[in-house]
């Protein structure tokens, strides 16, 4: 599969499942080891809600054209199709509405050259507006366009007497709409309004000819010689009025009826053609073919002809060859660390990151790290360098943090990025400590994936959450071996109560020759569930479930997931298993309780009431799993466990 970022919504491969209690959806203790591919996914499109996942604005097409030059594209900001969705309450810059206040003020003093001017430039700043069917900025352009062309015939008229000589000349086609200026063409044949007259029957004509209907559609109902007729009109109208201020809307129609007919190249052709004089315009007509899937040919990625800054933009929507790629980045490192030259090196960064068919070996041209170059560079830098399994020569992005205040989207997931060139590494006491991990990331870490030969290590290290994890499994694994003293003695100094709870189930412990002495520790065990290893969290519990399916997925359009972790899954997951069994003082209850169930000479009432408290450890068990519906570890190992056999056999007696 090959992704590109055409579509601004879009699936992003996250650690998320959906789950029937309508809890959380989303776990992340596994985040640092998703497929190296799906670190470029998770950062190029960062989730904002369950249903869908957006695009950076780094990687989307507007927004790239207003990074490259934000002075050019300003028009572009606050107004559709860039302005924010509707979760977004930031105050956004926008730009005035043109207004015909200066070309009224001109016909007031009578000043011909000041009123089209003024004319000019309210055509001037409309066009260089994406189009929006505004009535009131229709009537701003048509009365700029007929002071443009009735203001050349007043100049022998007194400059007193100008503005109500515009008006009586004015008056006639202002009574009626200007889809209806073409009946006045038979009577206004050397009339100054001429060309509106007949662009207003060239906008007719493709209204009449061309049906209110899908693309599809139209493409069936329209024949070649209608397409061709149209065309024929606009190339008339512009030979005669080449510098008319309906010229360029007369283009623009032209490129929306290659557009129509699913003539995508010459579409794209005409786009180009524009957008050197109407760049905001015509880069909004661009992003709409690129939302209705009508993509420039590829070949105009190493165009010269075609501007920089929109090759940049389409850079993602249009997926670059080997060769390509190549070309593009030497462009983009020529241009001395501008704006633009970033902006292009990050999408092809971006592009190579998210391609899933190939990661080794790196393309010519890929850069060398820069530790001034943005956070988004950085993080793709080094995703890149993951797939390329050069890990090594990856770590230097570990040496320059990606912060909240450096980026607040990017932070959380550069932070499991560390960790996971750590993790590659085998470096486990830096991966535990990396700075800014997600809590259950780190937990899940140091519970599960560090071997006990560093566990001391990272119990010593600077990383006060990690030292704490630490303290924490070496508390349970003295436990479980019996050692309940040395396990109060490591948590005493980050969790005084714990301690004590260990040190009073410790004392309970060393009197279990007794049954009465067995069964008070059992009920303690029973009783102190979250209290005493680990806490007690179901996020927790889901998270490694949710990681479990990742390892062996149970449905067959799973079954792909790439593997590139420096261990085996079976390893992982017998390792999962082991921390689940060691950190849930129900299940050493429960085997506690069975131990009891074995003993000769008990009554039948203290068989019952073993067994009584015995199935509710159990169920307890049970009903850790996600919504409580027979999935998870608990709910496919303890019933068939030696422990439940045990439970019911003694029931039945």
């Amino acid at each position: 599969m090959r992704r590109t970022w055409v579509v601004p919504a879009a699936l992003m491969t996250v650690t998320a499942v959906g789950l029937a209690c309508g809890g959380s959806m989303v776990f992340t203790v596994d985040g640092p080891l998703i497929p190296a591919t799906a670190f470029a996914e998770r950062a190029l499109y960062p989730l904002l809600d369950l249903l869908e996942s957006t695009a950076r604005d780094e990687v989307r097409f507007l927004p790239g054209l207003l990074r490259a030059d934000s002075i050019r594209f300003a028009g572009l900001i606050g107004r559709p199709p860039l302005e924010g969705p509707w979760w977004d309450t930031t105050t956004r810059t926008r730009v005035a509405e043109p207004t015909a206040v200066a070309l009224d003020a001109a016909w007031r003093r009578g000043d011909l050259d000041g009123a089209v001017r003024a004319a000019g430039e309210v055509v001037g700043t409309i066009m260089s507006l994406p189009f929006s069917p505004d009535s009131a900025r229709d009537a701003v352009m048509r009365r700029a366009v007929e002071t443009i062309e009735i203001a050349p015939t007043l100049r022998a008229i007194p400059a007193a007497s100008r503005a109500q000589a515009f008006e009586r000349a004015a008056a006639p086609f202002r009574g009626i709409s200007f889809d209806s200026l073409p009946m006045l063409a038979s009577r206004a044949a050397t009339s100054p309004r001429r060309a509106s007259i007949e662009y207003a029957a060239l906008r007719g004509a493709v209204r009449r000819d061309i049906p209110d209907d899908t693309r599809d559609a139209i493409v069936k109902q329209v024949p070649a010689a209608r397409w061709d007729s149209l065309h024929a009109a606009h190339r008339r109208w512009l030979a005669a009025y080449p510098d008319h201020p309906y010229a360029g809307l007369v283009r623009f129609s032209r490129l929306r009826l290659f557009f129509l007919a699913m003539q995508a190249d010459s579409a794209w052709t005409t786009a180009f053609a524009l957008y050197p004089q109407y760049p905001a315009r015509t880069a909004a007509e661009m992003r709409y073919m690129l939302l209705t899937l009508t993509p420039p040919p590829g070949r105009v990625l190493t165009d010269a002809r075609v501007p920089l800054e929109v090759r940049t933009a389409l850079v993602g929507n249009l997926r670059p060859s080997a060769s390509e790629w190549s070309a593009l980045m030497r462009e983009a490192s020529s241009r001395g660390r501008d704006r633009l030259g970033e902006s292009l090196e990050e999408r092809l960064l971006g592009m190579l990151a998210s391609d899933t068919v190939a990661a080794t070996p790196l393309p010519d041209g890929f850069p060398a790290w820069r530790a001034t170059a943005t956070p988004l560079w950085r993080y793709l830098w080094a995703v890149n360098m993951l797939r390329a399994g050069r890990v090594d020569d990856a770590m230097p992005f570990v040496s320059v943090p990606i912060t909240a205040r450096d980026d607040t989207l990017l932070a959380r997931d550069a932070a499991m990025l560390t960790a996971r060139l750590h993790l590659q590494r085998r470096s486990w006491r830096a991966a535990a400590g990396t700075p800014g991990l997600d809590e259950w990331t780190r937990r899940y870490i140091v519970r599960v994936l560090v071997p006990d030969s560093v566990m001391v290590s990272i119990r010593a290290g600077s990383s006060r959450e990690a030292a704490r994890e630490a303290r924490l499994v070496l508390a349970v694994r003295a436990a479980q071996a019996g050692r309940w003293a040395d396990a109060a003695a490591e948590v005493r100094a980050v969790d005084a109560r714990r301690s004590a709870l260990y040190a009073r189930i410790g004392g309970l412990a060393g009197d279990t020759v007794s049954d009465a002495g067995l069964l008070r520790f059992a009920d303690a065990l029973a009783g102190a569930h979250g209290q005493l290893f680990f806490e007690a969290s179901r996020y927790y519990y889901r998270g490694m479930m949710y990681r479990d399916y990742t390892l062996y997925p149970r449905w067959q359009g799973d079954s792909a997931k790439v593997w590139d972790l420096p261990w085996s899954k079976e390893t992982e997951r017998a390792r999962m298993f082991q921390s689940l069994r060691d950190g849930a003082e129900r299940y050493l209850a429960l085997k506690a309780y069975v131990s009891y169930l074995g003993r000769p000479g008990l009554t039948v009432a203290q068989r019952r009431s073993a067994v009584r408290a015995a199935d509710r450890v159990y169920r307890g068990l049970l009903a850790t799993d996600p919504s409580r519906v027979g999935e998870g570890y608990w709910a496919d190992s303890l019933p068939g466990s030696a422990e439940a056999r045990a439970v019911r056999a003694a029931g039945r007696r």
